[in-house]
C-alpha cells in the first residue's frame, strides 16, 4: 500500500513505510526535506574565579558569554537564557552530582539539601552577556535556540581558570572542592 492508495485508511509513516494505523486523523502536516541542512550554534564563554587553596572552594567572580542566537525575536529573553545558562553551567561545573550507593545503585543525595546548586549568591558579581545575529536560514523568522548552547561554555572555561589561578587540572566534573584539594595535593 502506498501513501496514495491510502484514501479512507488512516496510516502513521514509520521509517518510510506507511502502515495503517486505527484513530482518527485530527490534521496533517507536511515538512520540508532537510536532508544536507544543519543548523548551527555558536557560542563562547570567559570566566574568571578565585580558589582558595587551603580549602578547595572556587567562586566565580565574572562571566563572559557571546552566541550566535540567529535573529533575536526576544532580545531580552535571549539575555535572560543566557543567564539562565551560566548559573546552570556553573552549577553542572562545580557541584551537581548523582552520588549513587555502589551496591545497590540507589541515589543517596535525591533532595536538594544533599544534591547540591548555587542559589542566587553564587551568581558571578559580574556577568556580561553578548550576542551576534546572522540571519538562519533553517529557523523561524532568522532565529536559532540559545537553551542549552548557553550553559556549554561553563565547564570548559572554570577548568581553564581553575588551572590558571592554582596550576592544577581537575580531572572530573562536577570540580567540587574535595576534587579542587586532592589535584592540589598531587601536586
Amino acid at each position: 500500500m502506498t501513501i496514495e492508495d491510502a484514501v479512507d485508511v488512516v496510516v502513521v509513516v514509520v521509517d518510510d513505510v506507511a502502515r495503517p494505523a486505527e484513530g482518527t486523523i485530527v490534521g496533517s502536516a507536511r515538512a520540508a526535506d532537510f536532508e544536507g541542512v544543519s543548523q548551527k550554534t555558536f557560542g563562547a564563554g570567559f570566566y574568571e574565579v578565585e580558589v582558595d587553596p587551603a580549602t578547595g572552594f572556587v567562586r566565580v567572580i565574572e562571566a563572559v558569554q557571546v552566541h550566535d542566537v540567529g535573529r533575536a525575536i526576544n532580545p531580552m529573553g535571549v539575555i535572560n537564557q543566557i543567564h539562565g545558562g551560566v548559573m546552570h553551567g556553573i552549577n553542572k561545573a562545580l557541584t551537581e552530582e548523582l552520588i549513587y550507593d555502589p551496591p545497590t545503585g540507589v541515589v543517596v543525595n535525591p533532595n536538594l539539601d544533599e544534591y547540591k546548586l548555587h542559589m542566587i549568591d553564587g551568581m558571578p558579581e559580574r556577568v556580561q552577556v553578548d550576542f551576534v545575529e546572522p540571519y538562519d536560514v533553517v529557523g523561524p523568522y532568522g532565529a536559532k535556540g540559545v537553551g542549552e548552547p548557553a550553559l556549554l561554555p561553563a565547564s570548559p572555561a572554570i577548568h581553564a581558570a581553575i588551572y590558571d589561578a592554582v596550576g592544577v587540572y581537575v580531572n572530573r566534573q562536577p570540580m567540587t572542592q574535595a576534587a579542587v584539594l586532592r589535584a592540589i595535593a598531587e601536586l
